[in-house]
């Protein structure tokens, strides 16, 4: 049996995606992209502390036709803790970018951990099919005809390497939080 905090997180979880999905759906039009969500969302382990670290993913011609202000303001009226700014979240990303450009030009720490969230620990919010579309053209991209079982997706390995590195630079280079003092004994 899980503990109670996990399912609990689970269920607030499947019951905020189901409305997050449905508020896009009544609102949005349109298969040329989609929206989805990593981070607590997406491991179905988020609470009423959770931040909503979306994207928007669809093709570099139809880049302007995407609802960036209308999801903005869908789901910022659902979930009032935002993504850090300027951060790879609350924004949209070509399919291009995700998918055709792994580790050449342009293929930035922000795309990498955007595509292996992507990878990880997504959900739809908005066009499931359109989600699963990009999904399998990644995936298509990273197990070839030439990956077999005695050898492995080489560019998928490097990436969760670049992934890990990013993460690893990013956590050093924020500043420590202070720890605050307990017990009379000061923080150290």
């Amino acid at each position: 049996m899980l503990p109670a905090t996990i399912a609990t997180n689970q269920n607030y979880s499947a019951h905020r995606l189901a409305e997050m999905r449905d508020a896009l759906a009544k609102r949005l039009h349109g298969d040329t992209f989609c929206v989805v969500v990593t981070g607590s969302y997406g491991r179905h382990e988020a609470s009423d502390q959770s931040d909503l670290d979306y994207f928007i993913i669809g093709r570099e011609a139809e880049r302007r036709q995407a609802p960036h202000r209308e999801v903005a303001d869908i789901l910022g009226k659902m979930v009032t803790k935002k993504p850090a700014v300027n951060g790879p979240f609350s924004s949209y990303i070509t399919a291009e970018e995700l998918v055709n450009r792994i580790g050449l030009d342009g293929d930035t720490n922000s795309i990498t951990t955007r595509r292996l969230l992507f990878l990880l620990e997504c959900e739809w919010l908005y066009n499931e099919a359109g989600k699963r579309k990009f999904f399998d053209d990644l995936i298509a991209n990273y197990v070839t005809t030439t990956v077999t079982r005695e050898s492995i997706a080489r560019f998928l390995v490097n990436d969760v390497i670049r992934y890990y590195r990013t993460i690893s630079v990013d956590l050093k280079s924020k500043p420590a939080k202070a720890t605050p003092a307990r017990h009379g004994h000061r923080a150290g």
